[in-house]
């Protein structure tokens, strides 16, 4: 069609302006439009340019047409020796443009009736020919492939990358027709050619021929590692979508295993895939064999193996027999361990019953299936804490008790609110018990209405918990303490529940305890354990802790200590301890906050309840009360600013009952229920590692504290404003050579002091400025420190601690910026807020 449409335009007379150049020829086409053409040839090459638009790489209608016009011109014959050959060879010089034969055998004359159309008269140099002075080029890198060679083409391009000259171009220059309608002459520049060319030996590119280049290592490494970096130089690259074998894909390899099982033998088969094409077993086994780190693809392409796979694999194909032909490998019963090293590099798999009931639990999760959070669930999990729900149900599918041992903080309370809520809506069973201890009896109560409030959850607890013991069954969760169970273990047993959960799991490590005994001996379909240290100090609690999820598992106590418990701890056999984990593995799923510190903020605030003992209880009703009174006298005569004195008063002594009455009265001679709390908190952090700031506005109560920790083994250091050589306080405790927990008055260490060392903050009596309490907790959240940070702050259940926070909720700009001091906390109160602080 091009040709055609040339040769209409040269019959027509529509080519004028003719001139030839040099070895190149220019002319302007009337096609409705005025076209400027330039054809030259470079190295038995001709090139074309036209102000049409047409690719520079091939000619159209109107190159046609002037070179038609230029086949009768004595120029071509004579002037323009474009072969090197004979001028006066048949007047047919291999740049001549001849036209086909007919398909009758005779000549073929587009417009047989017409005359020739006249041309103008050569001249030296037309007029509008511009040089253009030679500038930086543009760096082109074309790939190909011959014969399993990869091959680099360099070529140069110039005038905003039009005009292209390769390393075996002898020509200088090109004409261009530029769209503007001028001639323009492009100059190359020698010198940053040649400049560039000596930049490729930096790339493992060695010379092949004049212009080709190929790499001088493994074709499909260099095209790993040194295409981006002549990309980063500057060297724009072509045609690399088009290789074959020698360019490996970059996409990760899919690893799928299908696992069948007999009593003698496992046998995996094995699907390998880089980017959706295959590869051979056979074709693994000569990579990994070779040590090679590339597969040849079933499609002639190569794919990469990851560097965790070579040594996984060597181990298998020199230990165990493959069948290439049917891509699978046979495994010895006794190989489980290798059966599943291979299902756990693998990106799917899939077994049968046998398989999985040998292995008894999978060495990981990754074939969980994902599970739909329970509708109403009022929060968002995160993806570990998803993950250990759907962990959750696939312990439930094979009918195994598990361990949820995440970090303290790490929510293993809200992954279980979820399983609870989804076993409800799915009515799978009810109702299920949780065993939590006494002192967060109400923070799990508090965070099933935050989250799951449709559960129906029964508090089995307290003097009164008998008259309603028959209900038991009515409710979806019932919520206990380990007191309560061993109380009432013969009324618990009587029921049979769907799930029995015990937080805190810690508390049966003792196998022979009577809690231990009590809490193995109720009746249940499902058993989990919550846990931050599952083992705190040797063997027999892991035997206590499986018994209770999987009863048999571990064997009798006896057995368990001849086995496991003698040679691992006395012996230190490494063997038993490794056959232990194996055993233990599938039932407990650990995440340390350094695990998981990806999906986590820099710092975590966490509000924790802490309930009051009796006598504490008592005590705080009483001065209540007593100030109820006086303030809402004072309110109605004197209003709110006459009533702050005797308001500062009562929330201080109240504030001092909630954290240990003995900041109140000397006399007091029980215990704090916050103080509680706060130790067994104390015990998990210090159990896992961490290093622990506590924090209290009253002195008093960090030496009652200090005292309490030191009659129980925790060691700590204090400062208060009395201490003397802070510095060296500080040092020590940042170096890691002091205690683990550093006391701190908020007076005396609110600020200026950087204890990076910490990712524990406990704010044992909150105030209400927020801004005191986050620049106490930036001693530990600040430059320098790379751990996560979590922020506990203790509140006191039903007390003067949580109406404020319930002010500070419902009055949201209270906690952002407004709440400066207390003289601007009182203002922005009514009488009914006041009045509500005291209230019971």
């Amino acid at each position: 069609a091009v040709y055609d449409e040339g040769c209409r335009l040269h019959g027509c007379g529509r080519v004028g302006n003719l001139h030839f150049i040099g070895d190149a020829i220019v002319a302007t086409v009337n096609d409705g439009t005025l076209f400027r053409v330039a054809i030259s040839r470079a190295d038995r090459k001709l090139q074309f340019s036209c102000t049409c638009g047409a690719a520079h790489a091939g000619a159209c209608s109107h190159a046609v047409a002037s070179m038609l016009a230029a086949n009768g011109h004595a120029a071509i014959q004579v002037g323009i020796n474009w072969d090197g050959g004979d001028p006066d060879d048949n007047g047919e010089a291999e740049g001549a443009l001849k036209a086909p034969p007919a398909a009758g055998g005779s000549d073929f004359d587009p417009v047989p009736e017409q005359e020739p159309p006249e041309v103008e008269e050569v001249e030296e140099e037309p007029e509008g020919v511009i040089d253009y002075p030679p500038e930086k080029p543009l760096l082109r890198l074309y790939l190909s492939e011959r014969e399993g060679m990869l091959l680099a083409e360099l070529r140069f391009a110039y005038y905003n990358g039009i005009v292209e000259f390769s390393r075996a171009d002898s020509a200088s220059s090109r004409l261009i027709a530029a769209k503007d309608g001028k001639i323009y002459r492009i100059y190359r520049s020698r010198a940053r050619e040649s400049a560039a060319a000596g930049k490729l030996a930096l790339f493992d590119l060695i010379h092949y021929q004049t212009g080709y280049y190929t790499p001088s290592t493994d074709p499909r490494d260099w095209t790993l590692h040194q295409l981006s970096q002549l990309s980063a130089e500057g060297f724009a690259i072509y045609g690399q979508e088009q290789l074959q074998s020698t360019q490996a894909r970059k996409s990760k390899p899919l690893l799928g295993v299908t696992v069948s099982s007999s009593d003698e033998e496992i046998s995996c088969s094995v699907q390998l895939s880089v980017d959706g094409v295959p590869a051979t077993l056979a074709a693994l086994i000569m990579a990994i064999r070779q040590k090679s780190r590339f597969i040849l693809l079933s499609d002639g392409s190569s794919g990469m193996i990851p560097e965790a796979w070579l040594e996984t694999f060597a181990a298998l194909f020199a230990t165990l027999e493959t069948k290439p032909e049917s891509n699978r490998i046979n495994f010895k019963a006794s190989h489980i361990g290798l059966a599943e090293a291979l299902c756990d590099i693998a990106d799917t798999y899939s077994c049968d019953a046998e398989f999985q009931r040998k292995k008894e639990q999978l060495h990981t999760f990754r074939g969980v299936v994902p599970q739909p959070l329970p509708a109403d669930f009022r929060a968002t999990l995160r993806e570990y804490q998803h993950a250990g729900y759907d962990w959750f149900y696939f312990l439930k599918e094979f009918r195994f008790g598990g361990c949820l041992a995440d970090d303290m903080g790490l929510g293993k309370t809200v992954q279980t609110l979820a399983l609870l809520l989804r076993e409800k809506q799915l009515g799978e069973g009810q109702p299920s018990l949780v065993v939590v201890p006494n002192s967060l009896l109400f923070n799990w109560q508090r965070e099933a209405k935050k989250f799951s409030p449709s559960i129906n959850m029964l508090i089995y607890h307290g003097n009164s918990r008998h008259t309603y013991s028959d209900i038991l069954p009515m409710a979806d969760v019932v919520l206990t303490t380990y007191g309560t169970v061993l109380r009432d273990c013969d009324r618990l047993r009587t029921v049979h529940f769907h799930y029995v959960i015990i937080d805190e799991a810690q508390a049966i490590k003792n196998p022979s305890s009577q809690i231990s005994k009590a809490v193995r001996s109720l009746d249940c379909s499902f058993r989990l354990a919550l846990s931050g240290t599952p083992i705190e100090n040797n063997l027999s609690e892991l035997w206590s802790l499986v018994s209770f999820l999987n009863p048999g598992m571990a064997g009798s106590y006896s057995y368990f200590v001849k086995e496991f418990i003698k040679p691992v701890e006395r012996e230190m056999n490494e063997t038993r301890l490794d056959l232990l984990k194996k055993m233990v593995y599938p039932i407990l799923l650990r995440r340390t906050k350094a695990q998981v510190a990806k999906d986590l903020p820099p710092k975590t605030e966490i509000v924790v309840y802490a309930e009051m003992v009796q006598r504490q209880r008592t005590m705080y009703d009483i001065t209540r009360e007593l100030f109820y009174g006086r303030i809402k006298d004072s309110l109605d005569r004197v209003g709110i600013e006459g009533t702050q004195l005797q308001l500062l008063e009562g929330m201080l002594r109240l504030r001092q009952i909630c954290c240990h009455p003995r900041l109140y009265e000397i006399a007091y001679g029980d215990d704090s229920g916050k103080f509680q709390l706060l130790e067994e908190e104390l015990h998990d952090a210090v159990s896992e590692g961490h290093r622990i700031l506590v924090f209290s506005q009253f002195v008093t109560a960090l030496e009652l504290l200090r005292e309490r920790l030191q009659y129980t083994g925790l060691r700590s250091e204090m400062l208060t404003g009395a201490t003397r050589d802070r510095q060296r306080v500080v040092d020590r405790f940042q170096s890691g050579e002091g205690a683990p927990i550093f006391l701190i008055s908020l007076k005396a260490g609110g600020t200026g002091l950087n204890l990076t060392a910490a990712d524990y903050v406990f704010h044992l009596d909150p105030w209400w400025n927020p801004s005191v309490e986050n620049q106490a907790s930036d001693r530990a959240y600040r430059i320098g420190q790379t751990r996560p940070v979590f922020v506990y702050k203790l509140i006191t259940q039903d007390s003067i601690e949580e109406r404020v926070l319930e002010l500070q909720e419902k009055k949201r700009q209270l906690a952002d910026n407004i709440i400066q001091t207390e003289s601007s906390f009182f203002k922005h109160l009514n009488k009914g807020d006041i009045l509500h602080l005291f209230e019971k």
